[in-house]
């Protein structure tokens, strides 16, 4: 499924619209990127030594997400998300088949993500934002 407005799910790794920083971008959750190229570093360690790699700035770049609440007690869970060419390079640096593939993914993401809509997208997506404003009058 491909969603240009809200961001999609292929097969592999979730591609989402996050703000970083100031502007919206694609984001990726990098623990996801993380499992999927099946490394075997702790992931704090693989994400700080990856992203001090390739001089990523936070709020640029990524953006650290603390979850306080942690469902199975202990310490925060920190997530990192990053963006879409991050993600990419994330990727590339572990020299791996799923590596490859998890690049050449995100690669793909980018050109459906930046692929001009058709006419017919874009009426759909005209009347499905009529529809809902005219639904949020009413209430």
């Amino acid at each position: 499924m491909i969603d240009n407005q809200k961001g999609y799910t292929m097969e592999l790794i979730t591609v989402s619209k996050t703000q970083i920083g100031h502007q919206e971008v694609s984001g990726v959750n990098a623990r996801d990127i993380h499992i999927f190229v099946e490394s075997n570093q702790q992931f704090a360690d693989w994400i700080k030594s990856r992203l001090d790699d390739l001089y990523a700035v936070e709020n640029q770049d990524y953006l650290i997400h603390k979850i306080m609440n942690n469902p199975n007690g202990g310490r925060p869970t920190i997530e990192y998300i990053v963006t879409l060419d991050i993600a990419k390079h994330l990727s590339m640096m572990e020299r791996n088949e799923k590596g490859k593939q998890a690049r050449q993914y995100f690669i793909e993401c980018e050109k459906q993500l930046n692929k001009p809509l058709t006419f017919e997208e874009m009426a759909k997506q005209t009347i499905l934002l009529a529809d809902q404003r005219y639904r949020d009058w009413e209430t």
